[in-house]
């Protein structure tokens, strides 16, 4: 009786296009950014378990780590975005592409690939402004520790986004084809 409820739920789920073909591992698939993503997933999950641990089973919270946590997630939420840029894989809103000439649905395409762009280049500007702003001003529980770190990795993660989708809007530039003309996700690699 599992077989074939298994079997209907499989096949409706690759009609939906839930289930991806990811295909067989390649190395050089994996950009810097999945790995310093990981590396920051795995900080996150390391201090949020001292957190919990020392909270709950010592009763006796460690205040610093809520404050790192955070800086991590900060940190995560910019690198990580680039994961998403290089994919191709952010929400796009298709439904007037749709419905364009194909030659004004790329033109259009173009036009926002330059804008994300510019908006990333301009975030990585104010970011590296934001970063000398707060040079001088420390963590509150490790008082030896300027915020400008915290913020320079911010940036970091936003000049690669900028780079990112640079590659992506030259690529598409060159003919590849884009989600939002045809509708298909592609990954740069």
């Amino acid at each position: 009786m599992d077989q074939p409820t298994t079997a209907m739920r499989d096949r409706f789920a690759d009609q939906a296009g839930f289930v991806e073909d990811v295909g067989e591992f390649r190395w050089r698939d994996v950009a810097p950014e999945d790995w310093v993503s990981l590396l920051i997933l795995w900080g996150v999950a390391i201090v949020v378990f001292v957190q919990f641990f020392t909270r709950y089973v010592l009763n006796d919270s460690q205040a610093w780590t809520e404050e790192i946590a955070i800086y991590l997630l900060m940190v995560l939420a910019f690198v990580g975005s680039a994961i998403g840029v290089r994919r191709n894989s952010h929400i796009h809103i298709e439904f007037f592409y749709q419905f364009m000439p194909r030659w004004m649905s790329r033109a259009m395409a173009t036009v926002v690939d330059l804008i994300r762009t510019a908006m990333f280049g301009l975030l990585t500007v104010l970011g590296w402004r934001v970063t000398e702003l707060v040079r001088f001003q420390h963590m509150i529980y490790w008082e030896n520790t300027s915020l400008s770190w915290v913020f320079g990795a911010c940036t970091a993660g936003c000049a690669v986004l900028t780079i990112r989708s640079a590659q992506l809007g030259w690529r598409h530039w060159r003919g590849a084809p884009n989600a939002l003309v045809t509708g298909e996700p592609n990954a740069l690699t």
